[in-house]
């Protein structure tokens, strides 16, 4: 049997109507919101800003120790009465919620932040950005597992990102995903450790929603940016480098621009566009799968950015190898808890030469997609301008 508990400034408060906790691979700051009978007395349970932490024990685990989910700060408190109804609803993010929301490279009381970085790990820049947020006295966590390769050469905060767009386009060069754990910033590699339990169609799955969309998709996907000598004045000594990369299972003419905010080399941009292309061909084949509780076999809470065996073969899944990219558990009204786990092809956060060749089993069910006709990229990119390669179109 599990234990909600929400503590707000110490204070504990059970007896839940709803619970909702939500981290996802896809989002820097993890989310909450739970429904609950207002005090009779008009007393307040939470207000805006105050720090909260939200843990549970199983009682059928005796030994097992209490587990944290979430924590951070509250965002939002609402009351509504009526007849026969009172409800208090309390929503929040965790402490990583703020660098989705604020400007990146500015300090704590003036424009004093560092903004600019030469020749340093990601690990480093990171620390740096989010350097200035956090409750007082526990700053963020930054954990990092696996090799984020060679130094940046250079990075520079652009004015008006905010940190959590700083980091995802640090990232983006390097295909580090950078997500919360719950206890701090991860920095990772897609699916680098397996999940215990099999989702299993007829054994632990209650309910699935599977989705197929090409509205995203583009067949040609252009990153284009200025080169690291764009602050000289002469139009000659200017360059705009860029980078592209292919989709082939979109068999149209569909090609896709976006702008890079910082300065690099083809190189880097052509990272940016595999990884656009690639994360846009995954999150067009999402499945969730609903299962009941918040734990595998192993008493161990499903885990977010893992690797997981799928036996579904209603959606075409027969052993289907999938990333878990959203891990949402909830109780509902009736007092029953479930997680909800979105899972997406493992190739979807890697740098791929054809995302195209991304899928995951809903192909053969929708029969969406068909072979197309091969087409080759130009042979080298690196020393040609977008202005070169645009004429040549």
């Amino acid at each position: 049997m599990i234990k909600p508990v929400l503590k707000v400034n110490g204070n504990k408060y059970s007896g839940f109507k709803t619970l909702h906790v939500e981290h996802s691979v896809e989002q820097l700051a993890g989310i909450f919101k739970v429904t609950l009978a207002p005090p009779v007395d008009g007393a307040t349970i939470a207000a805006t800003g105050d720090y909260f932490e939200i843990s549970f024990t199983d009682t059928d685990r005796p030994a097992a120790a209490e587990v944290v989910l979430i924590e951070g700060w509250v965002d939002l408190v609402a009351v509504k009465y009526g007849e026969g109804e009172r409800l208090l609803t309390i929503v929040g993010r965790d402490a990583l919620g703020d660098l989705v929301d604020c400007a990146a490279g500015i300090g704590s009381t003036e424009f004093t932040g560092v903004n600019e970085w030469a020749d340093s790990p990601i690990e480093t820049i990171v620390a740096g950005l989010v350097a200035p947020f956090g409750p007082a006295g526990k700053p963020i966590e930054i954990h990092t597992e696996v090799d984020t390769g060679d130094p940046i050469k250079t990075f520079r905060v652009q004015i008006g990102e905010s940190v959590s767009e700083a980091i995802s386009r640090l990232c983006a060069q390097r295909a580090l995903l950078a997500y919360s754990g719950g206890d701090g910033l991860y920095l990772d590699r897609a699916g680098t450790l397996r999940a215990t339990d099999t989702i299993r169609q007829g054994v632990n799955v209650v309910r699935c929603q599977a989705r197929a969309s090409d509205v995203d998709r583009y067949r040609h996907n252009y990153v284009i940016g200025s080169g690291e000598n764009s602050s000289l004045v002469t139009t000659e000594d200017y360059t705009q480098p860029f980078g592209v990369a292919w989709d082939r299972a979109v068999k149209r003419n569909r090609p896709h621009v976006a702008m890079s905010a910082g300065s690099g080399d083809s190189g880097a941009f052509e990272a940016q566009a595999k990884w656009e292309a690639a994360t846009r061909a995954g999150r067009s084949r999402q499945v969730a799968h609903t299962v009941p509780g918040w734990t595998m076999s192993d008493g161990a809470i499903w885990p977010l950015n893992r690797l997981v065996t799928i036996v579904d073969p209603w959606i075409g899944m027969n052993r289907v190898e999938a990333l878990i990219s959203r891990v949402a558990r909830t109780m509902d009204q009736h007092g029953r808890f479930e997680t909800e786990l979105t899972t997406a092809p493992p190739e979807t956060y890697t740098l791929v030469e054809d995302a195209g060749e991304i899928k995951n089993g809903l192909d053969g069910v929708f029969d969406i997609t068909a072979p197309a006709k091969p087409e080759e990229a130009p042979a080298d990119l690196s020393n040609t301008t977008w202005e070169e390669f645009a004429r040549g179109l």
